[in-house]
């Protein structure tokens, strides 16, 4: 009935009008919903992206994305040509990409520089985590 591409970029539509910030410099970050509507994981996501000299409302474009059922992002990417994407709490096969990661270890895919993370509700309380994601984004940014 319907293509595959149109049904995902549709849903991908969706994903954009929840996404908040002016992405000015070309940053996606990916994390759970409940994690996006929790003030005190935003503030500490804040204050992970203003250690890297981001603010969260300028510098990104953050999206909410529902914890399963959710569509391949390439759409998404295409649309917004991000060039870093930092990803809080999905493996890459929930985003529908099919490779394998090493958390917080940076890499190029789909013409972007991505960062794998855990959950901000796993990274808030644990200070080795926290290094391990700081250390990635060293890296990813080249700070």
């Amino acid at each position: 009935m319907f293509q595959n591409d149109l049904v995902f970029h549709f849903a991908d539509l969706d994903l954009l009008e929840a996404g908040e910030g002016l992405f000015a410099r070309k940053i996606l970050v990916l994390l759970p919903t409940q994690e996006a509507q929790n003030n005190a994981y935003r503030d500490f996501l804040a204050k992970v992206l203003a250690a890297a000299g981001l603010s969260l409302a300028q510098d990104i474009l953050l999206v909410p994305l529902p914890e399963n059922g959710l569509p391949p992002i390439s759409h998404l990417l295409a649309q917004r040509q991000a060039e870093k994407v930092l990803v809080f709490g999905f493996k890459p096969n929930v985003l529908g990409l099919h490779l394998e990661t090493t958390t917080y270890q940076p890499f190029h895919f789909l013409q972007a520089d991505w960062l794998f993370s855990e959950s901000l509700t796993a990274l808030e309380p644990d200070k080795t985590k926290k290094s391990q994601l700081w250390a990635g984004m060293k890296a990813l940014f080249g700070i």
